[in-house]
């Protein structure tokens, strides 16, 4: 069977390797992946003409500053903040793609988080390996804001395929770096949701957690391809 060209996979991660995060220990990435040959020109320009004509739409879509109201968007009232996610969201309902995110880390020690990731992110390539090695070429998009992210992913990535290079992308080139960050956030939230917790702000924007699950993260898990 002739392989396919090129699949575009966009990165995006939620957490950090700080150790003074004891509140939150969490890692996750999520990968979203794209066939340049499927046709979702429609709902870029459509996500696109949309931010346009919204309040603070002159910015990227940022999922947790939006929900928190923080930079860039501290300005804007919830309404406004709301209607930017809902566009993202919609977004991610009528474009074509795929999402993998392997394993949520649980840790606050940096090594420990380095050595999970790597063998989440390996088992998630090997489970998966039919799809990725459809193709003649992968690219991954990453924007480089973790270092040591970027490094597990080349090492997880190149030694498996011969033709995959990782270029910076960063988050307002392209909607679909914007989903990979919406997933990850996402993510996070389910993970605190059926622990029966939200913060005051993300109950505030998403109405509570039967309804976050409910109008929000059921929609969104139906392209998740490799789940916790």
């Amino acid at each position: 069977m002739k392989k396919k060209l090129l699949l575009n996979i966009f990165v995006d991660e939620s957490g950090n390797f700080s150790i003074k995060d004891d509140d939150n220990p969490l890692y996750i990435v999520a990968f979203v992946c794209v066939d340049p040959k499927d046709d979702n020109e429609v709902a870029i320009n459509k996500f696109h003409n949309n931010l346009k004509h919204l309040e603070g739409g002159d910015h990227f879509v940022h999922v947790g500053n939006l929900v928190r109201g923080e930079k860039p968007y501290g300005n804007l009232k919830r309404e406004d903040r709301w209607k930017l996610f809902i566009n993202l969201f919609l977004f991610s309902k009528y474009a074509k793609f795929q999402i993998f995110i392997p394993k949520t880390i649980k840790s606050n020690v940096k090594e420990n988080i380095l050595v999970a990731l790597t063998n989440s992110i390996t088992k998630m390539i090997d489970d998966n390996l039919d799809c990725f090695d459809d193709y003649d070429e992968l690219i991954i998009h990453y924007d480089y804001g973790q270092h040591d992210l970027s490094l597990v992913i080349s090492s997880a990535f190149i030694s498996r395929f011969n033709k995959c290079k990782i270029i910076k992308t960063i988050q307002n080139e392209s909607p679909f770096m914007q989903l990979a960050d919406l997933y990850a956030y996402i993510s996070l939230l389910a993970y605190k949701a059926n622990k029966g917790y939200l913060t005051k702000s993300e109950n505030a924007f998403f109405g509570g957690i039967k309804n976050f699950k409910k109008n929000y993260l059921k929609q969104l898990n139906e392209k998740i391809i490799h789940k916790n």
